[in-house]
């Protein structure tokens, strides 16, 4: 079960909070020399852990529900603001993982949630953002929860 700060908890549960949840992403490949480390927002690098992640504005779509053909893939839109992103996913060998966690912005070493690591199944480059299918496998295999809802303690469940 994932426990979460204290800081995190509070923001999560105030009705109003200044506290700013950003996600960070590092890409790893074969052929590169290093990953690259990348913070969801616009205004500033983010130093977590000791490691730099360059500010670039990047999306998460997560699959519907009613859509049984990709039900298994989650896609990651990232600016293409440098195209050294899209180069480098060229020149990549063999596979490619995306590392996924959230901090606050308050407390940047702290990781509330992840590292959660996604296989790269394909990757589209265009002249607006970079898009990556991920395997959904490590979302999916996350216990949600840490009771079973059944008529015992749920006895309003089949009601």
């Amino acid at each position: 079960m994932r426990q979460l700060s204290e800081v995190m908890l509070r923001a999560l549960n105030a009705q109003e909070t200044g506290e700013v949840l950003l996600p960070l992403i590092v890409v790893e490949a074969g052929g590169w020399p290093g990953p690259e480390r990348f913070a969801g927002q616009t205004w500033a690098d983010v130093t977590s852990g000791g490691q730099t992640y360059f500010a670039v504005p990047f999306r998460v779509g997560l699959p519907d529900e009613s859509d049984d053909d990709d039900a298994g893939e989650i896609e990651l839109s990232i600016d293409n603001v440098s195209r050294d992103i899209g180069r480098a996913l060229r020149l990549a060998t063999g596979s490619i993982t995306v590392t996924l966690s959230f901090v606050l912005a308050s407390q940047p070493d702290v990781v509330d949630i992840g590292p959660l690591e996604f296989d790269v199944l394909s990757h589209k480059t265009t002249s607006q953002d970079v898009v990556l299918i991920l395997a959904a496998s490590p979302l999916t295999d996350q216990v949600f929860g840490q009771h079973v809802l059944n008529t015992v303690n749920a006895p309003g469940l089949h009601s």
